[in-house]
């Protein structure tokens, strides 16, 4: 390349002048362009790690919410598996007083009293509507079981919604990076280099 003192020999004075111009107006604007990149580099890194840091915590509440949900299912789990104990044993007595009545029904015909099988017709209502509460308790169970399933599910996708995102933020961060580096290397073009 031709210093500026080899262009004094060539070159009218004016058109010196201008090639200085020039130039400076060029470095100027390569100081600008590298600035503007430097800038918005940061921008980028600040907003990516900002993305990192929210999917981060969001994971963190997302597992621990999990873990919650675990622990309630397999609470209930229990829950229901002993409420359907109860249930087949309840069940089981029922079934023993209902043959117990049969029984009892047929002594009734040979005189025995009206007061026995009162007793007998009470105690066999009375399981009946302990059988009804138990199987009304399992269902509340199963339904919250449900419930609890749901929001696991929503909340899986929460996680994902929020992975995509800091995906499309990377992704522009490389964009603008890149633009950023053509930017400059246009400029470089420009003066010579």
């Amino acid at each position: 390349m031709y210093s500026f003192d080899d262009v004094k020999t060539e070159v009218p004075n004016n058109e010196l002048t201008d090639l200085k111009h020039e130039v400076d107006h060029l470095r100027s604007a390569l100081e600008t362009t590298e600035r503007r990149h430097q800038d918005e580099c940061n921008c980028s890194t600040l907003e990516v790690n900002n993305a990192n840091e929210l999917l981060e915590n969001v994971k963190s509440e997302s597992f621990k919410k999990q873990l919650e949900v675990e622990a309630k299912i397999k609470e209930y789990r229990v829950e229901a598996d002993t409420l359907r104990a109860k249930l087949i044993e309840k069940d089981n007595d029922l079934n023993s007083i209902s043959q117990e009545n049969k029984g009892l029904s047929l002594k009734i015909e040979e005189n025995v009293s009206a007061e026995k099988e009162s007793e007998l017709q009470t105690e066999l209502e009375k399981s009946e509507s302990l059988l009804k509460d138990l199987q009304a308790c399992l269902l509340e169970k199963e339904t919250q079981l449900q419930t609890i399933r749901e929001e696991n599910k929503i909340l899986k996708s929460e996680i994902l919604k929020k992975e995509t995102e800091r995906n499309e933020a990377t992704n522009d961060a490389i964009a603008l990076t890149e633009a950023s580096r053509a930017a400059k290397q246009e400029a470089l073009i420009k003066i010579g280099y």
